[in-house]
């Protein structure tokens, strides 16, 4: 019943109506970590969202709460991982 890919409608805000291509990509990626957080799309939508929330020039109450609620639970599912790295600079590992 998932589209093969999110696509979010691309018009701005209107004067009070709480409606955004935000909020609309949050709750997407809520629902989305509900149903099948293994779905891959979910990397992408959590990624595009972040990207969206870092260069907004003006996020309301409702878009943060939103976008906060969907990537909490991604941070919070990343939290269970074991993954390491390695930080380089000029070919050294740095950290």
């Amino acid at each position: 019943m998932l589209p093969r890919q999110f696509a979010a409608a691309r018009q701005p805000r209107v004067g009070d109506s709480f409606a955004s291509p935000i909020c609309d990509e949050a709750l997407a990626l809520n629902a989305l970590l509900e149903a099948d957080s293994a779905n891959l799309q979910v990397n992408g939508l959590a990624r595009q969202l972040s990207r969206q929330v870092r260069t907004a020039s003006h996020l309301n109450t409702q878009e943060r709460a939103f976008a906060l609620l969907a990537l909490g639970k991604i941070a919070r599912k990343s939290q269970a991982s074991t993954t390491t790295a390695s930080l380089l600079a000029a070919a050294k590992v740095i950290g």
